[in-house]
């Protein structure tokens, strides 16, 4: 049989200040040492990881996740107990210490707080000294608080009776007497209807000395340096100034072009661009550089009409009467056809008009061959479909000695570009098995291509326009022959009549559409 005693074990509790919401310095650095004692500041300043699975934690980790928690636990007790049952329920919803001494922290330190009669918080903004003005002298009180809600300066009877002033309440009045002269009143208050007793104070003011100053705008400077510029350009319409500084500036307009493949994300983006800066939405798109832009349910459509006639009207053509192609047939320049000398400046600005416009409207451009140096022009052109894709006009480097030579140098430069075509939709997945076919209106020119010796009548030929043949044998291109009535390219190297110009840009997918008579 055993036998045991009881035993009582007696925790001493510590004394602890009780928090009500006043003066919470000095009760934030006595719990800090209590909490240093305890040895649990640690978990209150910087609480402690709770991990989502134990089962993942050795048993050494385990032990010390046990003891964080009754540490912590005995923290966060320490709070609870040192606040005012005021203040509890702002923080019985804590769970740790450290959520409990954060919520206590935000709340109470930084400013000032004043605990009204019901129980509610009023945060003071601010402190400073008010002057109470008697017949003698003008009495001063420190510390006072200011209270925004409230719209007036708080003043208790406690900062009153520090300072050695008497206060007298009777017959719904308050009365002050000096600490000197007891019989002196400061101060007689009636209350009011709210019970408060308001007091008219005068403020400590500070005189300033009176200096002349020359500089009128360092003086504008230091009296109206904090004025923002709503208010300095309200003293301006009601005509309370004169000679403020401005500053001319121009307005510039600029025209921006927002263009995605989603609509929500321009949306947007013009918002938030018309939120920053002065702009106007102007819809979609309807002019760029030069080109007239339609957009459709059936598709977008370009056109260069306004931009052309800018340029017949510049230069005094707009009169003028128009033809179907864009140059004479039969007709032959020659640079030196006996004219005078025009305006250097007027031509290189016509040019480059003109430069501009063929670059954005390939079909009209034109290269005929020139009589002065006797070099024929290469052209040529790709179609997928019934549309063309791919196409060039280009004067040749050499004088060629027959029309086969410049059908074979043109074969040639036809050949390069279908060679990097074919190699382009390989990349793209679409090898291409068989050769390549390419018209050619020249039986001689296709000939030499099939040829791949050499003899008496294409050994001047640059060697470079040779490696059509290999093309040739390997199978990537093969020619060959059309009538030159159906030779498309034609359109690229020489003016042909109207009959033929509008069949063959029919061929080309070319079409002439008129949307809404703009184009």
């Amino acid at each position: 049989m055993a036998a045991g005693n009881n035993t009582s074990l007696n925790i001493q509790q510590p004394n602890i200040s009780i928090f009500d919401g006043e003066q919470n310095e000095e009760w934030r650095m006595k719990m800090r040492t209590l909490f240093v004692s305890q040895d649990v500041w640690e978990l209150v300043e910087n609480g402690y990881e709770d991990p989502d699975d134990i089962s993942t934690l050795t048993l050494a980790q385990q032990e010390k996740l046990r003891e964080n928690k009754k540490e912590d636990a005995k923290a966060l007790y320490f709070i609870q107990v040192a606040v005012s049952t005021s203040i509890f329920p702002r923080i019985i919803g804590a769970n740790r210490s450290k959520e409990a001494w954060d919520t206590l922290k935000n709340e109470f330190q930084g400013s000032e707080k004043i605990i009204m009669g019901n129980g509610s918080i009023v945060k003071a903004k601010g402190k400073g000294t008010i002057a109470i003005q008697a017949k003698e002298a003008t009495k001063y009180i420190r510390d006072v608080l200011l209270l925004p809600d409230l719209e007036q300066n708080l003043l208790s009877v406690g900062q009153l009776v520090e300072h050695g002033y008497m206060v007298h309440f009777e017959d719904n009045g308050c009365k002050i007497y000096d600490k000197r002269d007891g019989k002196k009143v400061m101060a007689n208050v009636k209350m009011e209807k709210s019970r408060n007793f308001p007091i008219s104070f005068h403020y400590p003011r500070y005189n300033a000395l009176k200096v002349e100053v020359k500089n009128e705008s360092w003086l504008w400077h230091k009296r109206y340096g904090h004025l923002n510029f709503q208010s300095l350009r309200s003293l301006q319409q009601k005509e309370m100034v004169y000679g403020l500084p401005k500053i001319e500036s121009k307005k510039v307009i600029y025209d921006l072009i927002v263009t995605g493949s989603d609509e929500k994300m321009v949306h947007e983006f013009k918002s938030k661009m018309m939120k920053r800066y002065e702009m106007n939405d102007l819809g979609l798109l309807h002019y760029f550089l030069g080109i007239e832009i339609q957009q459709t349910e059936g598709g977008i459509f370009i056109c260069q009409k306004k931009y052309g006639e800018a340029i017949l009207k510049k230069f005094k053509m707009y009169g003028c009467k128009s033809v179907g192609t864009p140059l004479v047939v039969d007709q032959k320049l020659i640079r030196e056809d006996g004219s005078g000398d025009v305006n250097a400046s007027l031509f290189r600005s016509l040019v480059g008009s003109l430069l501009y416009l063929s670059a954005t409207r390939p079909d009209i451009i034109d290269w005929p061959g020139s009589v002065d140096d006797m070099r024929s022009t290469s052209g040529y052109a790709f179609s997928l479909g019934s549309g063309m894709f791919s196409w060039a006009s280009k004067k040749q480097q050499n004088v060629a000695q027959s029309s086969a030579e410049a059908e074979y140098v043109a074969a040639a430069v036809t050949t390069s570009q279908a060679i990097w075509l074919r190699r382009i939709l390989g990349d793209m997945g679409e090898e291409q098995a068989e050769a390549t076919t390419l018209m050619c209106d020249n039986k001689s020119a296709i000939a030499m291509t099939k040829n791949p010796r050499n003899h008496c009548r294409t050994k001047h030929i640059n060697i470079k326009y040779h490696f059509v043949r290999e093309a040739v044998e390997n199978g990537e291109v093969q020619f060959q022959f059309c009538k030159t009535e159906d030779q498309v390219a034609d359109v690229f190297t020489k003016a042909i009549p109207k009959e033929r110009l509008d069949y063959f840009r029919l061929k080309l997918g070319v079409q002439q559409q008129s949307i809404k008579g703009q184009c």
